[in-house]
């Protein structure tokens, strides 16, 4: 422990030098924890590397599965039926191929590309089949449900809010919109689902773009939706 953080070995020296006023990331993570929810805390520091000044940094908590940061139940190689196959898992939106799986379904944000789920916790060279085939059948419920419109139920007579903490996916998108966040939606974006528990969305992270700070898919305009424009 260090800098009055909880313990742990892993850390994120974090260079925002494409948010010139170093604040973006600070700035929603603690809108984050007004929310009433974890996300990584974050302390502005000046770094200085073997007697060199490097300049302003801002020091955050990686995310993972821990009882100080993203308190979910630990998921072991032997979990892979009943109860305690259903927690916790840590996963993300993002670009890249990493392990995981695409989605049946594209988003409003980018529908010419797959949405691809990636696999965060348990780490993916010792997730198991079993367990990657509960999380990804419980995702693809869950987005079954949402697109059998106008009910918003799935074949197996389930609603979407089944599947998920739906006050997360709300705040999720308020920061989203508030931030103007072009990544939002469709890159960067975790979940996580502890044991016998619903999907909630967060924790939040990388909000470098956001606030104004882009000149693509309409990151500097005031008004409308960022969901609702295709980048």
């Amino acid at each position: 422990a260090f800098l009055n953080f909880p313990e742990e070995e892993d850390w994120v020296l974090y260079g925002p030098y494409s948010d010139k006023t170093l604040l973006r990331n600070v700035m929603t993570m603690d809108i984050g924890h007004q929310m009433g929810r974890y996300h990584s805390r974050t302390r502005l520091c000046e770094l200085v590397l073997n007697g060199e000044y490097k300049g302003v940094y801002v020091l955050m908590e990686k995310l993972k599965r821990d009882k100080n940061r993203l308190d979910i139940a630990k998921l072991k190689t032997t979990d892979i039926a009943g109860e305690e196959l259903t927690g916790g898992y840590l996963f993300r939106i993002d670009k890249g191929n990493y392990p995981g799986w695409n989605s049946n379904y594209t988003s409003e944000a980018n529908p010419w590309a797959p949405i691809r789920f990636q696999y965060r916790y348990p780490n993916p060279d010792s997730i198991q089949p079993e367990q990657e085939a509960y999380i990804q059948s419980y995702v693809h419920g869950f987005e079954d449900a949402i697109a059998n419109s106008p009910t918003f139920i799935n074949n197996a007579g389930l609603h979407y809010t089944d599947y998920i903490d739906l006050e997360s996916f709300v705040d999720n998108f308020i920061i989203n919109e508030l931030s103007r966040n072009v990544d939002g939606y469709r890159l960067s974006t975790y979940f996580h689902k502890d044991k016998n528990s619903k999907i909630v969305a967060g924790p939040f992270w990388d909000f470098n773009l956001g606030f104004g700070n882009a000149d693509y898919c309409d990151g500097s305009s005031t008004s409308g939706w960022i969901y609702d424009v295709h980048c």
